[in-house]
């Protein structure tokens, strides 16, 4: 569990307690970030959140950011790095705090908070991956001035979703950037912004709880899908309901653009089951009334569909004018005579 103030004890006392260590870079790759963030302003109010032992606020500091906070889950590790720095870098506010409730910074008060993995490491946590991710951004957003940044350095995309939940709202631009530890990683650079009307923590909370029960459900069958007795048990109802029949075939190099990897994708799951791709339709229902005006007449392409469910559960819903376009010839036969009626 990387949202555990043990483990994160644990694992610094294991790595010798006091010895840096960095996740995905050091300061210095991403200094045009930091810049641009703060217009080069030495006042401004920077926090490393998610510090750990990470040279990060130090690299700040001799850069002349003067007014540097960072803060951690982990006791032992603020108390390292408190202690490392207590002569050379007596301005830095070190401090134990848990990141969904920094009950020690006021609303408004920072111009930049840089998270190096910390998102990666709390939409860890099996069960509460999005919602987590929805109490961490919510934090942030408050602790933001406006115009503020929130520069997310990642090992994933994930960010990029977090942005998008409707309790938070910020302009949002990413970069791939190659560092001195790993070849790619992504930033995000998400300018808060409070022009648009926001939902309540409890109704984004609500939206993320439904999404990890659809994601955690969608495991589960991944997981069962993997064994071989369920597996040729699947086949052979899939024969009996009248699918497509496919024969397994190996996967070409991963390349999502090309047809022949999707085609093969879905014969080795069964050749044409149903197959969701981050949630159903019921999941995003009311962002596709708000777009289209309740207009069942509205024109709608399920773009990329593969065997989703989506335009099938769109027709039941009353929409009459549907496409659905898929570069696997073998999706959209399957889909084509399960949805004959429709």
């Amino acid at each position: 569990d990387l949202g555990d103030v043990q483990f994160w004890d644990s694992t610094y006392a294991e790595e010798g307690g006091t010895a840096p260590f960095e996740w995905l870079g050091s300061c210095s790759s991403f200094h045009s970030h930091i810049e641009r963030a703060t217009s080069g302003n030495r006042s401004a109010a920077i926090l490393d959140l998610g510090c750990g032992t990470s040279l990060l606020a130090e690299e700040l500091y001799d850069a002349g950011y003067r007014h540097v906070s960072a803060v951690d889950i982990s006791d032992f590790a603020v108390e390292a790095m408190k202690k490392r720095n207590a002569t050379l870098r007596p301005e830095i506010a070190w401090s134990q705090a848990d990141a969904f409730d920094l009950v020690g910074f006021e609303d408004t008060s920072l111009t930049l908070i840089i998270d190096k993995s910390t998102m990666d490491a709390l939409s860890c946590s099996e069960g509460q991956w999005n919602q987590n991710v929805v109490r961490l951004v919510a934090e942030v957003f408050r602790l933001l001035e406006e115009g503020g940044t929130y520069l997310v350095i990642s090992d994933t995309l994930l960010p990029e979703t977090a942005f998008r939940f409707p309790h938070v709202s910020f302009d949002v631009r990413y970069t791939e950037v190659s560092t001195d530890i790993v070849s790619t990683v992504y930033v995000f650079e998400a300018v808060k912004r409070t022009s648009a009307p926001l939902s309540t923590l409890d109704e984004a909370l609500s939206i993320a709880a439904n999404m990890d029960a659809q994601f955690l459900q969608g495991s589960i069958a991944f997981e069962l899908d993997e064994v071989e007795e369920e597996e040729e048990d699947q086949v052979e109802e899939d024969a009996e309901e009248g699918w497509l029949d496919a024969e397994p075939v190996e996967s070409p190099e991963y390349n999502f653009g090309d047809a022949e990897y999707w085609d093969a994708t879905y014969a080795e799951k069964g050749g044409t089951r149903p197959f969701e791709w981050l949630g159903s339709y019921g999941m995003f229902q009311e962002q596709i009334e708000e777009a289209t005006g309740h207009n069942l007449d509205a024109a709608v392409i399920d773009l990329g569909c593969g065997t989703s469910l989506l335009v099938e559960d769109m027709y039941d819903a009353g929409y009459r004018n549907l496409v659905a376009l898929d570069i696997s010839q073998g999706a959209v036969e399957a889909m084509q005579r399960r949805n004959a009626e429709r």
